[in-house]
């Protein structure tokens, strides 16, 4: 369910994806045409789909963490070289899920895992801790009520003070500044007006949690973060996966991706994934 999330989501924010708030408020993305492509990359799909534990009594400890992360997320990891914030984001479900199938949820091993997925030397502090927010936060949603139905906007706000009460010293002066107000308690309550949208992994990171926090269902979810412009595509996908994190439902994400190109072949690999990671 969570790659399919990122996967609709980034599909409905391609259409988004560059434009102005404004011009998007007159004219907003509401639905997709036939044949809408995919704007997570098909290479990090389709290693991320290929991903999952072998054997999760092999992590029996912080030691054996490292190479059972670098083994299952081998493909994944090349694709990150580039560093580039939309790359290092769409790694993230893979390896939050990984960790999460392993019951690892200890702020030092995810960053451990983050810093070496992304790769230390290829991104800054702020994508790196960006990323760290975006993978606590799926794992704790999906750690949520397993026989919950419905995801509420009260569920969200709840699960990300936690991700807000975490250790975040580790990173630095500056990506702890840039990253204040998405930490601050008060944050989800802020007016729209003052949730910014760009290409910048604080401003994605911004509007997801925010709309996450203030809409009733996937659907408003995600069209409601697509028409806020800037990085819309990525934006809309890591909305997507968040959702889909905590929401136990397939129908409305199914038949969102209907219009995607390929939708069948996506539904599939995403089943045959997680039949994989979680067995």
């Amino acid at each position: 369910m969570v790659l399919l999330g990122e996967i609709v989501g980034g599909a409905y924010g391609n259409a988004a994806s560059g434009r102005k708030r404004e011009d998007l408020y007159k004219k907003p993305v509401l639905k997709l045409k036939r044949g809408a492509a995919c704007s997570v990359s098909p290479q990090v799909t389709a290693a991320a789909m290929q991903s999952g534990p072998r054997d999760a009594a092999e992590v029996a400890s912080a030691a054996a963490l490292d190479g059972a992360i670098r083994r299952d997320l081998a493909g994944v990891h090349d694709l990150a070289e580039s560093g580039g914030v939309k790359t290092a984001l769409a790694l993230m479900p893979p390896v939050a899920l990984a960790l999460f199938a392993r019951g690892v949820r200890d702020q030092a091993a995810v960053i451990q895992a983050v810093r070496q997925t992304v790769g230390q030397e290829s991104t800054d502090e702020v994508v790196i801790m960006g990323c760290c927010i975006y993978v606590q936060y799926l794992i704790r949603l999906l750690a949520g009520n397993p026989d919950a139905e419905y995801a509420s906007p009260k569920m969200f706000r709840e699960t990300f003070a936690e991700v807000q009460n975490l250790d975040h010293s580790e990173f630095s002066e500056f990506a702890g500044t840039t990253f204040r107000c998405l930490l601050d308690r008060a944050f989800c309550d802020l007016p729209i007006a003052d949730v910014q949208s760009s290409f910048s992994v604080v401003d994605i990171l911004e509007c997801a949690v925010w709309c996450l926090a203030n809409t009733e269902n996937y659907r408003e979810a995600i069209v409601g973060v697509v028409n806020l412009g800037g990085d819309a595509e990525t934006t809309g996908a890591v909305t997507g996966a968040l959702y889909c994190a905590l929401a136990k439902r397939r129908g409305v994400v199914e038949d969102m991706a209907e219009p995607i190109r390929g939708a069948q072949s996506l539904l599939a690999a995403a089943a045959a994934f997680s039949d994989r990671l979680f067995g």
